[in-house]
C-alpha cells in the first residue's frame, strides 16, 4: 500500500487510521473529522454523505457490510470526492485482513491525475474522429500488405466507393493497371521508411471516371520501429490542375502571338497546344478572304490536306456548313451594329430579322433529345466553400439557352438541399411559360413531392422532377455537370488574384457613393417571403470584401407580417432597428479590460459589436428611406444607406443620388452581395419555412 494512501483498519466500531487519512477526511471537510479516529464507527462517518443522497456513498455503505459479513473478501469502486477548493477522484478498495481473518481495511487512493488524463483522451479521440468524418479530405489507412483499413465520407466523395465497399480492399481498385506498379513502389518505399510520403497519382473513380490526385502518406510506426501501417491524406487535383493548365496554355498563347514568330507557325503551334488540351479534339482556324465572302485555310496541322483544300476558299452564308454559316453570322452581326452605329436603323432592324431568323434555322438542327423533350437541365458541383450550377434550356428537343453562376454556401448543406434552393431562386419568380414539363437534376430534393406539387402548381400542370439515370438526358447531364465542374475550377484558380479588385472595388465604391472612407464593412438586408406571410430577413456581413459568414444572422420579422400582410419597407425598418439596438446594448457593455463590445468570458466581439461603414438594403427608394428613417430614430447618423435592386446596375443611396451606373469591379463586388443574400435566404427557407 501506498504511504500516501488514506487507509485504516475496522473491528465493528474500533478504527486505526493512518496520518493520510485524517489529513484526506480534513481536506474533503468532513464534520466528523473530530471523531474519526480510534473506536469511531466507519458507517456513521458514511451516513454523512448518506445523507446527502450521494450514491457512491451507499455503494461504499453496501459493500463495506459486504466484506464485514462475510458475504465477498473484496470490494473495489472509484468516487468522486469534491474538496472545497477542487473537484477529486478517488478509488475505494475493502479488503479483509490475511493476519486476522475478520474486520476490514479500507484504503483510499487519489486518481484525480489519471483522471484528467483520461478525460483529456477521450476529447482529443473524439475530436479526431470528427476532424476524420467531416475533413474535405480523403483519409485513409492502410495495413503493410497495402489493403484498406479505414475509409472516411471524403474519400467516398472522391472516389466513389463506400467505406463498407473499400475496407479490406487491396490499393489496386483506385489505381489504373498502367500506373500499378508505380504506386507499389511507393507503398513498400513507405514501409521501409525510405520515402513516399508525397506523391500525385493517376486515380480512377469507382464509375471509370480517370482522375488526378495528391497523396500525403505517413508510415505508422508502433513502439518497436516497426510500420504497422499507412495512414494517407488524399486530394483531387483533377480540376484545379486543368484549370491551370489552360490558364498556362492562355499565357503562352498571348507569348506566342505577341513573337515575332510567323503567323502560320503562330496558328499551327496554338492548334496543336489546344489539341493537347483537348483530348480528342481537331481544332482549326479559318480566316475570311479580303472581301469578306469566302473562307481561308489558316491553320490545322491535325486535319488532312483533302479537307483544308476543300474549305479554302468556300463561300460563306446561311447553309454554307458550320464554318460558312457561323462566319456568315458574325458577318451579319457586325453589320447589324455599324448600321445602328450610323443611325441607319432601319438597315440595323432588317439585318436584326435576317440575323434572328438564321438562328432559328440553327436551332432547328441543335437536336440534343430526340424526342421533342422541354426540359431544364441542371448540373452542379459544389466544394466545402462554394458551388457552381450550370442550366441548359431544352425545348422541343434543342437547346435554346444556357446559363451559369457560382454561389458561396453559407452553411453545411448537402447537394440535394442545394437542389431545393436553386429551384425556388430559379422558378420562384417566373411566369408559368418558363417552367418546362420536366426538371432533371443530379440529386433529388429532400421533399420530393411538396417540390413537385410546387412546380407543378406554377406550371399549371405536372412537372417531372427526377435524376435521369440512362440514355441521352443521362448524358447531357453529366455534360452540363462537367461544365459546371469547369466553372468552379476556373473560380477558385482566379479567385487567388482578387486582392487588387476588392481594394479597387471598395475605392470606387466610396468615390461614387462620395463617403468620407472605404467601406471596409458591409451589411446586407434582404426580406425572404415563405409562403406568403411568413416574413425572414437575412442579415450577410462582408469585411474588406469578403464574406464573415461567422457574422451572419437572421431575423424573424415580428411586426411586419404578424396581421397577415408582407411589407418589405415595415420588415427592413424592423430588421435595422432591431440591429442597431442591439449595437448600443453590446456596446454599453464593458469588460474587465475596459473595452466596449467585447465578451470578458471568451475575449471575442460581441455578436452586434461592430457598426457598418455601408448599409445595402434590397430594393429601392421606399426601402432605402424605410431604412433611414429607423436609422433617424435611433440616432445613427453616421452609416451610409444603399437600396440594391435584383439588376444589380443601379442603385441609390438615401435620396440625394437617386440612381448611378456602376461598372467593371464595383459591379462584381455588389454582385458577391446579392449572391451571399441569395445562398442565406435558402437556408432561411428550410430553418424557418
Amino acid at each position: 500500500m501506498a504511504l500516501n494512501d488514506a487507509s485504516y483498519e475496522l473491528w465493528v466500531k474500533r478504527i486505526h487510521s493512518n496520518e493520510p487519512w485524517l489529513q484526506f477526511a480534513r481536506t474533503n471537510g468532513n464534520p466528523l473529522v473530530d471523531k474519526i479516529g480510534v473506536g469511531a464507527s466507519y458507517v456513521e462517518v458514511c451516513q454523512v454523505a448518506l445523507g446527502q443522497r450521494d450514491p457512491y456513498a451507499k455503494m461504499a455503505v453496501d459493500g463495506l457490510n459486504s466484506v464485514l459479513s462475510g458475504s465477498q473478501s473484496r470490494f473495489a469502486m472509484e468516487y468522486p470526492c469534491d474538496a472545497p477548493d477542487c473537484d477529486r477522484w478517488f478509488t475505494m478498495e475493502i479488503l479483509v485482513p490475511a493476519s486476522s481473518g475478520h474486520g476490514a481495511i479500507v484504503a483510499h487512493t487519489d486518481i484525480t491525475e489519471r483522471r484528467r488524463a483520461e478525460e483529456a483522451l477521450l476529447d482529443a479521440s473524439q475530436k479526431l474522429r470528427l476532424h476524420f468524418e467531416q475533413t474535405p479530405m480523403a483519409f485513409i489507412e492502410w495495413d503493410p500488405e497495402f489493403r484498406v483499413t479505414d475509409w472516411n465520407p471524403a474519400a467516398q466523395t472522391i472516389f466513389g466507393h463506400t467505406r463498407e465497399e473499400a475496407v479490406g480492399r487491396h490499393a489496386s481498385f483506385i489505381v489504373p493497371e498502367a500506373y500499378r506498379s508505380m504506386v507499389d513502389d511507393i507503398m513498400r518505399a513507405l514501409v521501409k521508411k525510405a520515402g513516399g510520403e508525397r506523391s500525385t497519382n493517376p486515380n480512377v473513380s469507382k464509375d471509370g471516371t480517370p482522375i488526378l490526385c495528391e497523396w500525403y502518406n505517413t508510415p505508422l510506426i508502433d513502439e518497436r520501429g516497426t510500420v504497422v501501417g499507412i495512414a494517407s491524406v488524399v486530394m483531387d487535383i483533377t480540376e484545379r490542375t486543368e484549370a491551370l493548365q489552360m490558364l498556362a496554355w492562355e499565357k503562352s498563347a498571348l507569348e506566342l502571338i505577341g513573337s515575332v514568330t510567323p503567323l502560320h507557325e503562330v496558328l499551327d503551334r496554338l492548334m496543336l497546344s489546344l489539341e493537347k488540351q483537348l483530348p480528342g479534339a481537331l481544332c482549326s482556324v479559318l480566316l475570311l478572304d479580303d472581301d469578306g465572302t469566302c473562307l481561308r485555310h489558316g491553320a490545322a496541322p491535325s486535319l488532312p490536306d483533302a479537307y483544308n483544300f476543300k474549305v479554302d476558299g468556300a463561300p460563306i452564308g446561311p447553309v454554307a456548313g458550320s464554318c460558312g454559316t457561323a462566319a456568315y453570322t458574325k458577318r451579319v452581326e457586325r453589320e447589324m451594329k455599324a448600321a445602328a452605329a450610323e443611325l441607319d436603323y432601319e438597315r440595323a432592324a432588317r439585318l436584326r430579322d435576317d440575323l434572328r431568323a438564321l438562328e432559328r434555322a440553327l436551332e432547328k438542327n441543335a437536336v440534343v433529345l430526340g424526342d421533342g423533350t422541354d426540359a431544364d437541365v441542371i448540373g452542379l458541383v459544389d466544394d466545402e466553400l462554394e458551388a457552381a450550377v450550370q442550366v441548359f434550356h431544352v425545348r422541343g428537343g434543342r437547346i435554346r439557352g444556357q446559363r451559369g453562376f457560382v454561389v458561396e454556401k453559407v452553411e453545411d448543406v448537402t447537394p440535394a438541399d442545394l437542389i431545393e434552393h436553386l429551384l425556388q431562386q430559379l422558378y420562384g419568380d417566373q411566369n408559368p411559360d418558363a417552367v418546362p414539363r420536366e426538371v432533371l437534376v443530379p440529386e433529388l430534393p429532400p421533399d420530393l413531392d411538396a417540390t413537385t406539387a410546387w412546380l407543378s402548381e406554377l406550371r399549371g400542370s405536372h412537372v417531372d422532377l427526377r435524376v435521369p439515370q440512362r440514355g441521352d438526358k443521362k448524358d447531357l447531364l453529366e455534360t452540363v455537370t462537367r461544365n459546371a465542374g469547369q466553372s468552379l475550377a476556373l473560380h477558385k484558380t482566379r479567385r487567388g488574384g482578387d486582392l487588387t479588385s476588392r481594394s479597387l472595388a471598395l475605392e470606387e465604391l466610396q468615390e461614387a457613393l462620395g463617403l468620407p472612407e472605404a467601406p471596409l464593412r458591409i451589411e446586407c438586408i434582404d426580406v425572404s417571403h415563405l409562403q406568403g406571410t411568413d416574413v425572414v430577413a437575412s442579415l450577410v456581413v462582408f469585411e474588406d470584401g469578403l464574406a464573415r459568414k461567422s457574422e451572419y444572422r437572421r431575423f424573424a420579422i415580428r411586426g411586419a407580417a404578424g396581421d397577415g400582410i408582407s411589407d418589405d419597407t415595415r420588415s427592413i425598418a424592423e430588421v435595422v432597428t432591431r440591429r442597431f439596438k442591439r449595437l448600443a446594448e453590446e456596446q454599453a457593455m464593458v469588460g474587465d479590460d475596459g473595452l466596449p463590445g467585447i465578451d470578458p468570458t471568451t475575449g471575442r466581439p460581441r455578436k452586434f459589436a461592430y457598426p457598418p461603414n455601408l448599409l445595402v438594403v434590397d430594393g429601392g427608394q421606399p426601402q432605402v428611406e424605410s431604412a433611414q428613417a429607423a436609422l433617424s430614430e435611433i440616432g445613427v447618423t453616421d452609416v451610409a444607406v444603399v437600396g440594391l435592386a435584383k439588376r444589380l446596375e443601379d442603385f441609390c443611396r438615401e435620396l440625394s443620388v437617386p440612381c448611378l451606373s456602376i461598372l467593371g469591379p464595383v459591379l462584381a463586388l455588389l454582385q458577391s452581395y446579392l449572391g451571399a443574400q441569395t445562398g442565406h435566404q435558402g437556408d432561411e427557407a428550410r430553418e424557418a419555412g
